[in-house]
């Protein structure tokens, strides 16, 4: 009996000492298995042009879910320029600078970006992907080799296997969060305004004062359908114009030479976009340096004639003296009513477009 004894309390003295110079288990993390990515089909409204997307950024459900992540993200705070209810724009204007120049600029709506070329008001990025480094790094002011780290260490959500799902690889660079987020903001399409059922033939769409709206507009007596194009149904020809907002003696008096300081042309200075009109009424303010607050008086700017300059386009001088365009009161109503009925709640209200936070 001893011996057994002493035999259970030997093995039990082993048992502690193994247990005590044992060492902690590793616990090996299986490798994060991406999906594969699925193609985005885009739903092109009827009428609207054919989508032409970047040959090396084609879109797919991850790209998108992971640029909607990141443009909601607290840090790059994109919402915070372009809040959803007010079509993804500005109600203020930001300093940007460009070739050593600062000038006042009112940021630009996030709609139907994907038939866009030449972006920003003066069209000086030649892709969507090009424009968002220039936000990242400028407007939002956080370079990519601080925002890289930020996103790498992120626990919710895990940026590491967003990035892997979209593009295969945990690896986060700069040039995948350029092309997530250009795939995110290509899906933002409006089309849904009763403008749009109104010349798709419902004849009720629009009320009485609307409709001669409507009519001003694409008539040369409103004169505004040369660069907003209406029958594309963009609304836009995304041309790049002098509407006669500034009076000069000389095109090298411009405060702000916009297109011309991208061509290096002179005749070019005091040109800008001419941008989509779908959702204006929710975009105030207007021009590219925000000086119109409502759209009544961008309607007594064109309807004065404008202002002259040397280069100012062809449009504006079109069925225009000394009196303007001449409209009355309520003929300029008209094409307000109009302009506001350009409005697509159901982008607005779009949940695809909500934060995933």
């Amino acid at each position: 009996m001893r011996r057994y004894l002493i035999t259970l309390g030997f093995l039990f003295g082993l048992i502690l000492v193994f247990k005590g110079c044992k060492k902690d288990a590793v616990v090996v993390e299986e490798p994060y298995i991406p999906v594969d990515p699925t193609t985005y089909e885009f739903d092109v409204p009827v009428g609207y042009p054919k989508i032409e997307q970047p040959s090396d950024n084609k879109a797919t459900e991850e790209g998108i879910e992971l640029g909607k992540y990141l443009f909601y993200y607290k840090s790059l705070n994109c919402v915070g320029c372009h809040p959803k209810s007010k079509s993804f724009s500005a109600q203020t204007v930001l300093p940007v600078e460009y070739k050593g120049k600062i000038k006042m600029r009112n940021p630009m709506p996030l709609v139907n970006l994907a038939w866009v070329d030449n972006f920003a008001w003066d069209g000086r990025d030649s892709d969507l992907e090009t424009k968002i480094h220039g936000s990242i790094a400028n407007s939002v002011n956080i370079p990519f080799d601080t925002l890289v780290p930020m996103l790498e260490e992120s626990t919710s959500p895990e940026f590491d296997k967003l990035f892997a799902d979209a593009f295969g690889s945990e690896e986060i660079t700069e040039e995948k969060i350029k092309k997530a987020l250009a795939q995110f903001l290509r899906t933002m399409i409006a089309s849904k305004t009763r403008v749009h059922d109104y010349m798709a033939g419902d004849s009720s769409a629009l009320n009485t004062s609307e409709a001669l709206g409507f009519e001003l507009f694409t008539t040369e007596k409103g004169n505004c359908s040369h660069c907003h194009i209406h029958t594309n149904k963009l609304f836009t020809d995304n041309s790049f114009r002098n509407n006669g907002l500034d009076s000069v003696a000389d095109v090298s008096e411009f405060d702000d030479y916009g297109y011309g300081d991208v061509t290096n042309v002179a005749f070019d200075n005091g040109k800008f976009r001419s941008v989509t009109l779908i959702n204006i009424g929710l975009s105030a303010p207007y021009m590219h340096d925000g000086r119109f607050q409502t759209l009544d008086e961008v309607l007594d700017h064109y309807n004065s004639g404008g202002k002259f300059s040397p280069n100012v386009d062809n449009v504006i001088n079109e069925n225009t003296d000394t009196t303007g365009l001449g409209l009355s009161n309520t003929e300029k109503q008209a094409l307000v009513d109009f302009l506001n009925a350009l409005t697509d709640t159901a982008f607005i209200n779009n949940k695809a477009f909500d934060s995933p936070y």
